[in-house]
C-alpha cells in the first residue's frame, strides 16, 4: 500500500516542469537539499519563544471548532477558515470573538468556501468555487456585496495595487470564447485579466496538478508562489514571475533522457525500477518564510521526512528529523506553517502535538510554565479535541 502510495506520489511530481535550469541557477538563489547534512536531534536547538494557545470556545454553548485549513492575521486578530464552510474570527490567543456561517442560496450566502483573503481595505474576500464569485463582508462578517469573477481556481492572494493573483492548479479557464491553461491569472480590482503566467510545461504536463492551502506568501512587499510539488520559489508581480529560490538536491537534477522521454516511457521505468526515482527528492516543499527564515521540506527516498531551516541572513541550513515514534503526520503538522505574525511563525494542530514538545523540551529542560500549560491542556482535553495554536521563532545559526 506505501508503495502505491508513493507511486502515486512520483506521477504527480512528473507533471511540472523539468526545463533545465544549469544557466540561471545563481548560487545565492539555491536552497541545497543535501541528506547528507549534519542533522539537529531536538527541535528545541532550532525553535524558541514557544506560545501555545488552545482554540476557546467555553463561553459559547452547543459550539465546537471543526478542523482549521488556513489562517489569516489581521490587527491583532485570528480569522480561521474551517473544513465545513466556516471563518472564525478569534483574538490572537485563540478566544472566540464571532463565525461566518453563510452557506445556502441567498444573494449573501455561498456555495463554498475554496479560500479568502483580507484586503488593504479591511474587506474580506470569499470565493464561492462553484458559483465562481467573491462574496465580501466586513470584518464583523456583515455582508458588503458580490462580485461575479468567472474563474476557476483554487487558491487567491492580494498582491501589489490591490491586484489578485489566482493559483488555478490547472483548472481550464475560458478567455475570449477559448479554453486556456494558466497556472497563474493576475486580476486588477475590477477583475480585468492584467497577465497570465504558465511557469510550469503547459504542452508537455496538461494533467492538473496537487496544491496546497496556501501557496501564497508575502515577504514586506514581495509576494511568493511555491506550489505543493515545485521546486522553485517564484516571485510574482502584475507583470512578471521570476524565480526567488530554487531548491536542489545534492546538486541533481532530472537527467536529459528524462526531461526529453514520453510520460510512457517514464511510467514504465518507474514500475521496473523504483529506485532509480530517489533523484525526484530534490523536489522540495515550502513550509513557511519570513523575512529571516525559511522552511521547507523533503522526502529522501520516499521513507524519511527532512524537515530543513535556512537563514537568508548567514545563508546555511540545517536539517532536523523527527524521532520515529514522532514521525506521523499528527505530529509534524505544526511545521505546516500557516500565517506568520511579528516574524513568528504560527500553525495549528491538536493536543496529541503537545506529547511531542514536551518530551523534546524535556530533554534539556527541567518541568516548568511551559510543561504545566501542556499538562494542563492535556489533563483537560482529549488528543483530537479543540485545536492549538502554536506560536514560535527560529533560532540563529
Amino acid at each position: 500500500m506505501k508503495k502505491h502510495i508513493i507511486y502515486f506520489i512520483i506521477i504527480f511530481l512528473l507533471n511540472i516542469s523539468c526545463k533545465n535550469k544549469k544557466d540561471s541557477i545563481i548560487l545565492d538563489n539555491q536552497l541545497n537539499v543535501d541528506y547528507n547534512f549534519e542533522f539537529k536531534n531536538n527541535i528545541f536547538n532550532i525553535i524558541k519563544d514557544v506560545e501555545i494557545f488552545q482554540l476557546n470556545n467555553e463561553n459559547i454553548n452547543n459550539f465546537v471548532f471543526n478542523k482549521i485549513s488556513k489562517i489569516v492575521t489581521y490587527d491583532n486578530k485570528f480569522y480561521l477558515k474551517s473544513n465545513k464552510n466556516e471563518i472564525y474570527k478569534t483574538t490572537n490567543t485563540g478566544n472566540f470573538i464571532k463565525v461566518l456561517y453563510k452557506q445556502g442560496i441567498a444573494p449573501n450566502e455561498y456555495r463554498e468556501i475554496k479560500d479568502f483573503a483580507i484586503n488593504s481595505k479591511e474587506e474580506l474576500y470569499v470565493y464561492d468555487f462553484q458559483k465562481q464569485r467573491f462574496l465580501i463582508y466586513d470584518l464583523d462578517f456583515r455582508y458588503l456585496r458580490t462580485e461575479n469573477i468567472g474563474f476557476n481556481f483554487m487558491n487567491f492572494e492580494f498582491i501589489k495595487n490591490g491586484n489578485l493573483a489566482l493559483f488555478t492548479a490547472k483548472h481550464r479557464n475560458k478567455v475570449n470564447e477559448k479554453f486556456y491553461d494558466f497556472d497563474i491569472i493576475i486580476l486588477n480590482n475590477k477583475f480585468d485579466i492584467l497577465k497570465t503566467f504558465l511557469p510550469f510545461d503547459s504542452n508537455k504536463f496538461e494533467t492538473i496538478r496537487l496544491n496546497t492551502s496556501k501557496p501564497f506568501s508575502n515577504l514586506d512587499t514581495l509576494y511568493l508562489f511555491n506550489d505543493f510539488i515545485s521546486d522553485t520559489i517564484y516571485s510574482i508581480s502584475d507583470s512578471s514571475i521570476k524565480p526567488y529560490k530554487y531548491f536542489s538536491y545534492q546538486g541533481k537534477t532530472l537527467t536529459e533522457k528524462y526531461k526529453l522521454s514520453s510520460h510512457e516511457l517514464i511510467l514504465n521505468d518507474l514500475k521496473n525500477n523504483f529506485e532509480k526515482f530517489n533523484e525526484l527528492d530534490y523536489f522540495a516543499n515550502l513550509k513557511g518564510l519570513n523575512n529571516n527564515k525559511i522552511i521547507f521540506y523533503f522526502d529522501h527516498k520516499g521513507k524519511e521526512s527532512i524537515f530543513s531551516f535556512f537563514s537568508s541572513t548567514t545563508k546555511n541550513i540545517i536539517n532536523y528529523k523527527f524521532p520515529k515514534e514522532y514521525n506521523s503526520q499528527e505530529y509534524r503538522k505544526f511545521l505546516e506553517i500557516q500565517s506568520v505574525e511579528n516574524e513568528k511563525f504560527i500553525s495549528i494542530t491538536y493536543p496529541i502535538t503537545l506529547k511531542f514538545l514536551k518530551s523534546q523540551y524535556l530533554i534539556h529542560n527541567n518541568k516548568d510554565k511551559f510543561t504545566k500549560k501542556i499538562d494542563d491542556i492535556l489533563k483537560n482535553t482529549e488528543p483530537d479535541g479543540n485545536q492549538i495554536i502554536i506560536k514560535f521563532n527560529i533560532k540563529d545559526f
